[in-house]
């Protein structure tokens, strides 16, 4: 029978041993493999671990805001949808919703009109990492009869661009900060047309 050395301790073993009865270390490819049973245990507890603690972590760095804004409006036939998104990890919200109706050569307000929030969207909340739709409805009559108020020519007038409106937006952040979007402005005509 023929005989070869211990690649590890060159004691004498047989040529087909795989393992040396002398020291106990492999012989063929797993002799490559140095992992001790502590090792592995060591490397399943981290990986069974780190789906655990990885998400901490990360929260960790993340900062506690909102950054909600409005993409853009559309007018329907009984008020306003906003286009809100949220790109941040924690919520905002919209406090309020308003069309001002100006002249844009003086920068006069002529009047302001609140809009309330309605289904299907009855919450002001904008959530993390979320695109929603917010409704807001205006009180159409109201609405027509508070511009006949102000001027019975207004409407003669609706097509000249000096009378525009901007429908503003007051956004507050998860961190209390306060910010007042406008969006326009366009057309008096446009919004009166549509309602």
């Amino acid at each position: 029978m023929e005989n070869k050395h211990c690649k590890t301790c060159y004691t004498e073993i047989a040529v087909k041993a795989k393992k040396c009865t002398h020291c106990d270390s492999f012989q063929n490819w797993r002799k490559n493999l140095i992992l001790s049973s502590n090792i592995l245990v060591l490397v399943i507890a981290l990986l069974s671990i780190s789906g655990l603690v990885i998400p901490l972590i990360k929260a960790a760095f993340e900062a506690d805001i909102s950054n909600v804004k409005v993409r853009s409006y559309v007018i329907t036939e009984d008020g306003i949808s906003l286009l809100c998104v949220n790109s941040d990890n924690k919520p905002g919200y919209i406090s309020n919703c308003k069309i001002e109706i100006k002249d844009r050569s003086t920068g006069r307000v002529f009047r302001d009109f609140n809009l309330d929030l309605r289904y299907p969207s009855n919450s002001r909340v904008v959530n993390k990492k979320d695109l929603e739709e917010k409704y807001y409805s205006i009180k159409t009559d109201f609405f027509m009869k508070e511009i006949d108020k102000f001027s019975n020519s207004f409407k003669d007038s609706l097509s000249d661009t000096n009378f525009v409106f901007y429908v503003n937006v007051n956004i507050v952040q998860y961190d209390g900060s306060k910010e007042k979007i406008s969006l326009g402005p366009s057309c008096v005509k446009h919004l009166y047309d549509n309602l």
